[in-house]
């Protein structure tokens, strides 16, 4: 394994899309048809502004929506959609029904399923999307809703079974201390970055606002104070990339900065993509790594000497940087 090269030394932009509506009540209603097909024609849309800036991204997605969307559509069309032969895609799941996964302090009405319920929903998800994108592996998991930084340290048996059921990581850490969804890079003098649990289970946390803010319609905990405008919005990103610049200095390490986004969301508050299209810009003048949240010939590990130590077999990190 070699050791890091200095160009490392920068801000790597994890792009992750959580692809979840419609869920819930409204799916099986014509709203619903509606809304998937609407959101599906939108990521084909979000897909080649992506690849013009050749953007490495993770979908996330939810097995029963990505179920309902192949009832309705058809199971090539959502290949057409979610591009899984595209190098720069990776496809990932976000559980098949949406469960939540751990207790959540700020909403007791989200009571945690058993093990065994979360396993079922899991291996569903992982076979539901494996059979209709016709990926060959699933390695990493969003947990819905989401937890404060190494929260999943206090459900052990979970990350057992995350493990156990073939998840190379997961990406869980999305919210701040007081359960917040504007997650900073650096909490209570501690950077927020990928590490290890201590059964070798990956964490990636997310970082800045959960793009569901912007809509104006989310009631999540902690969501006063959220930019309004595309400007505001890319403003936001531009200061998040500029701290995460000044933690790489500082630290002589490379820094991870994950986006939580949502295509739905997306198309409520940026349907012209001005905003995405102002965040890749402002990536590729400051030459930062663009890519999902997991190269599949990279692995992610914590180091004692660096926040995270990236070991490669080919160049995919390296990619826009020379």
């Amino acid at each position: 394994m070699a050791n890091l090269p200095a160009i490392l030394m920068v801000v790597n932009l994890l792009w992750g899309f959580d692809t979840e509506r419609p869920y819930g009540e409204i799916v099986n209603t014509e709203d619903g048809a509606i809304e998937r097909r609407a959101n599906l024609e939108f990521i084909m849309k979000l897909n080649g502004l992506m690849d013009t800036h050749e953007a490495g991204r993770t979908f996330f997605i939810l097995g029963d929506y990505l179920e309902k969307s192949a009832a309705q559509l058809g199971q090539e069309y959502l290949r057409v959609v979610f591009q899984p032969s595209n190098p720069l895609i990776e496809i990932c799941q976000y559980s098949y029904s949406h469960v939540t996964v751990a207790p959540i302090d700020t909403r007791p009405d989200k009571e945690p399923v058993s093990i065994e319920e979360l396993k079922e929903d899991l291996v569903k998800a992982d076979e539901t999307i494996k059979r209709l994108l016709g990926v060959n592996k699933i390695a990493g998991l969003r947990t819905p809703l989401g937890y404060p930084h190494r929260s999943l340290e206090k459900s052990p048996r979970v990350l057992e079974l995350l493990k156990g059921v073939g998840l190379k990581y997961v990406s869980s850490s999305l919210r701040d201390s007081n359960w917040g969804i504007n997650a900073p890079l650096e909490e209570n003098g501690q950077l927020r970055q990928p590490f290890t649990y201590q059964n070798g289970l990956i964490e990636i946390p997310p970082h800045g606002w959960q793009d569901t803010a912007f809509t104006g319609t989310s009631k999540t905990k902690g969501t006063e104070g959220y930019p309004t405008t595309t400007e505001g919005i890319v403003r936001h990103y531009l200061e998040l990339f500029e701290e995460a610049n000044n933690l790489s200095e500082k630290t002589g390490c490379p820094v991870f900065v994950g986006l939580c986004m949502h295509p739905w969301a997306i198309r409520r508050y940026d349907q012209g993509l001005e905003a995405v299209k102002g965040i890749l810009n402002a990536a590729a003048e400051e030459r930062y790594e663009k890519c999902g949240l997991w190269a599949s010939n990279s692995i992610i590990l914590l180091s004692p000497f660096c926040p995270i130590k990236l070991f490669y077999k080919n160049l995919y990190f390296l990619r826009f940087l020379f």
